[in-house]
Formats: C-alpha cells, structure tokens, sequence
C-alpha cells in the first residue's frame, strides 16, 4: 500500500539529535548531592543554582529516608529543611554516604541545569539514543514509517506503520501493522515495543497488552538490546495478525446501546470528556454502526484528541487504546466492561501541569 509518510531513515538523524538536545548529566554522590541541597527544590552547584523537578527532589529527600510529605509541609521555612536533611545525611553509613548516583539533567533557559531524576547505578535507563540505534538496524529493510513521534522531558514515544505488511478488518477495511515504542530516560518504566494495529481509512490504533519487547531499567550494552527488539520484531506481523482477528470477530458482536457504552468505558478509563464526546461524534459521522468494533475504533479515535492537546501524555494514550481492547475482549467473553487490572494495564497516567512537570508519574531510585 502507498502511504504519504517518512521512513524511519528518513526521520533518524532529527531523532537522535532531539534525544542529545539540552541533555546534561553527570555523576555524583550521595553525600555530594544532598549537601547541595539548599532548600525547596533547589541545589548549589559551582555554576550556581539548580532548580530539581518535584519527583527528582521527592528522589533526594528518599535517599536520607525522608517523606517528601515532611519537607513539603515547612516549604516556608527553607533553613528548616535543609536542616532536617543534612541531620538525615549524618545518620547514613558511609557506604551509603559514598555511593555513586546519576544525575539526570537538562537545559532549560539561559543554559541552566534542571535536574529531572537521581538514579542509582544499578538502575541506568536505556537511553533514547541506544534504542533508536537498535530500531534502526532491526528494522533493516522493513518499509517502516514514522506517523508520529513525540520526544519531551527525556521520554520518547514513537508509532510506525509499515504498508507492506497488513491485515483485512472485515469487509475489505484493511489495517497496517505497527509499532508502539515508549521510553523514560527519567526511570519511569522500562522500554517497551508494543504491537499496534492502525487502521488505514482513519489511523485509529489499537494497542496490543503484551510487548514483544520490553526491558526493565538495568544495564544493557547494546548488542543485547538489538537481539530483544530484533526477536520482538520479528515476532510483530504475526502478533498483529492475531489483534486485528479479534478485531475483525467484533463485527459480529452487537451493542444496543453504543452511547452508553462510550460513556462507561470513558469513565472507566479515566477519559477526559471531550474525549468521550469526540467518540460520540466520530461513530455518528462514521454510520452510526451498532457493533463492538465501531465502538473500539471511537474511542480510539477519542484517546488522539488527548495527544494534541498540551498536558496528555502519549502514556496515556497508550493506556487507553490497549484498556479498549481488553475490555472490548471482555465484553465479548462475558458480556461485561471490566478494565484489566494486571500491572503492565492498571498503572497511573501522567498529566503535566501548569509548571510544566508531571503529575501523578512516579520516578524512584532503585535500590
């Protein structure tokens, strides 16, 4: 099938130098770090003051075995806190004083370092450089296409498509095999390739629960992270072809009430309401259709409203076409809408607020 997008060569060199952009990391020390420490969510450093994200100071009140709940309730009193931790830090041992931490930084206006994340060294993330190496290379000669990528904050996501390799929805509506890749520079998850079929007339996407590669944040040199994503795509099409058989079997099954339906689910997900609404309307210009897969192709077609608005995170969107599926399955085996609750499905999601951070995104240095 032709299809009007980039390659993934085509698009690589602007995603490696989008991954390098304002990155500034270094390593420290326990000790090193929190003597910095200067009160609220700031650091003195020799080049002057650092401003810490909520989650990466929340990481440097845990390393003293401080709540963040604690420093936060004397924000007020910023000599209070630094005093609460450094009486902390003297308590430690001195291993734990001398063990060595990453700080992961950033650039942010006037060639400032905002620090985004302390981990430990046994929990060293993948970069987003490392993993578009390997995508690179694994996918060799397969005509992949990058249809969105979004890389903000250290965390990357990417869809691709690929038109050489598609399946038949039902009655002709055809759908191409795709990629979902996720990554956190940050320590929030792993990475994660995720099967996605994308439907051709419109580029809703459904998201596969199991990844046909995924890696928790230890150490891995880079000959073993290019043998898991090359086995996981090797594994991609067939995986597919079993979604978009499920898919096609939800033609079958039919809803009498498709609003309701749209309603339960949104809310079950946490969808914001316009999200819903633009399910609605979609099912209604697409035919008003009663059936379980126009259900799932709206409120895929809903979760892409998220991502084009600032603060919904591609997290999020994830959650929501790979929630849809689950529970588009349940309603067919048991006639309910239940949400999978197993860990890799059932997991916070990240919105960014007004100050530009993460709410609800958890980020925690290994022990």
């Amino acid at each position: 099938m032709n299809i009007n997008l980039p390659t993934f060569n085509e698009t690589y060199q602007a995603l490696m130098q989008q991954s390098g952009l304002g990155v500034r990391d270094y390593v420290s020390t326990v000790e090193q770090a929190v003597k910095a420490y200067s009160g609220g969510t700031t650091m003195q450093a020799d080049t002057g003051s650092e401003q810490m994200t909520k989650s990466a100071a929340g990481q440097l009140f845990r390393m003293v075995g401080l709540p963040v709940q604690v420093i936060d309730h004397f924000n007020d009193a910023p000599d209070l806190q630094v005093a609460m931790v450094q009486h902390r830090l003297a308590k430690l041992p001195d291993e734990k004083k001398a063990e060595q931490i990453i700080c992961r930084g950033s650039v942010v206006g006037d060639n400032r370092t905002r620090i985004d994340a302390f981990l430990s060294q046994d929990y060293v993330p993948v970069s987003n450089m490392q993993l578009l190496m390997a995508l690179r290379e694994a996918l060799g000669e397969i005509d992949a296409r990058v249809h969105k990528s979004q890389i903000y904050q250290r965390q990357m996501h990417i869809r691709i498509v690929t038109p050489d390799w598609w399946h038949d929805l039902g009655g002709g509506d055809p759908a191409y095999t795709g990629l979902s890749i996720m990554n956190d520079e940050k320590g929030k998850g792993g990475v994660t390739i995720k099967v996605a079929v994308a439907r051709v007339a419109c580029f809703n996407y459904v998201v596969a629960e199991e990844p046909v590669f995924e890696h928790g944040h230890r150490w891995l040199d880079q000959s073993a992270l290019l043998n898991g994503v090359q086995e996981g795509i090797a594994r991609l099409n067939d995986a597919a072809a079993g979604v978009a058989g499920r898919l096609r079997d939800m033609r079958d099954t039919n809803v009498n009430d498709v609003a309701g339906m749209l309603t339960t689910m949104g809310n079950e997900m946490g969808l914001p309401s316009y999200s819903v609404e633009a399910a609605k309307q979609w099912w209604q210009d697409a035919g008003a259709i009663p059936n379980l897969f126009m259900v799932v192709q709206a409120i895929a077609f809903g979760t892409d409203k998220m991502t084009s608005r600032k603060g919904f995170q591609w997290d999020r969107r994830e959650y929501a076409e790979q929630q849809v599926f689950n529970m588009a399955k349940t309603f067919q085996e048991t006639g309910r809408l239940e949400l999978c609750s197993c860990p890799r499905c059932h997991r916070p999601m990240s919105v960014i607020g007004e100050d530009g951070e993460y709410v609800n995104a958890e980020y925690s240095v290994a022990e």
